[in-house]
Formats: C-alpha cells, sequence, structure tokens
C-alpha cells in the first residue's frame, strides 16, 4: 500500500541508510503498565512507546519538567499499512493527552508517538529536556 503524502518522509529511506533504523525509546508491556519520568529533547524530537497488541488500551501522557508541549498519537503497521489510529492529543503544562479505548488487536506491532513541539530559541546553543509519565489502563 502507499502511505498517505501527510504521513510520508521523503528523505526518510536516506536517514535509515545512514544511521540505521530507530529503536523504540520505551516500552509499555502491558495493560496497566507506566513510564515515569521519561525524557525527550526540546526543540523537535520524537520518542516511540511500544505498545501491547490488545483490544483495548487507554493512555494518558502527563508532561512534567522541562516545559514540553508533547503531540501523541497511537499509530498502528498492519502489514505494510501505517494507520493512525487515534490523535492527536497534546501534553502541555497541566493539560493531559489522552487516547481512550485503542484497539491495537488489528496491528503487527503499535506504538505510541510522541513529539515534541517546544522550541527554546531559534537556534538553540545546547540541548534541554522535558519529561513525562505515561499511565495505561
Amino acid at each position: 500500500g502507499q502511505t498517505e503524502t501527510r504521513f510520508c518522509l521523503e528523505e526518510g529511506p536516506s536517514y535509515v541508510a545512514i544511521a540505521g533504523p530507530n529503536s523504540d525509546t520505551a516500552s509499555i508491556g502491558s495493560v496497566g503498565a507506566q513510564l515515569t519520568d521519561e525524557k525527550i529533547a526540546n526543540d523537535f524530537a520524537l520518542d516511540w512507546v511500544r505498545l501491547p497488541i490488545t483490544s483495548s488500551i487507554s493512555l494518558t501522557v502527563d508532561a512534567q519538567d522541562g516545559g514540553g508541549v508533547l503531540r501523541t498519537s497511537v499509530a498502528c503497521r498492519a502489514g505494510q499499512q501505517v494507520t493512525v489510529l487515534s490523535g492527536p492529543s497534546v501534553a502541555r503544562g497541566s493539560t493531559d493527552a489522552v487516547h481512550t479505548n485503542v484497539d491495537t488487536s488489528v496491528c503487527n506491532a503499535a506504538v505510541l508517538v510522541i513529539t515534541n513541539e517546544h522550541q527554546t530559541s531559534a537556534t538553540p546553543s545546547s540541548r534541554s529536556n522535558a519529561t513525562y509519565d505515561v499511565a495505561s489502563s
């Protein structure tokens, strides 16, 4: 199948050829598990959190320290197709990102995709991190 243009990164294959594929940042092994104090760089970074294959999982992403603006979605790979099952939902300050009753049972692999859209400056001179927690139920 063809990936829709809005989900396509034309330069992606070149990046993989040079740097190799990225691995998951973390994983939630079962419904009810949680992650605490995960770090994600500010200034447009990306994390992938592997999710269990299940008929229903709900996720809450809580932005903690570091000023993160965390745009989240749940993506599913079924065969060669990648689809977005839930999202986007943004965690920022006291507002959590929430994904409710997501069915990943149709997926070969499922991930919670988190991008940090917080920009510290137009040309940051150093790297800073935001932290976040993920709860599943």
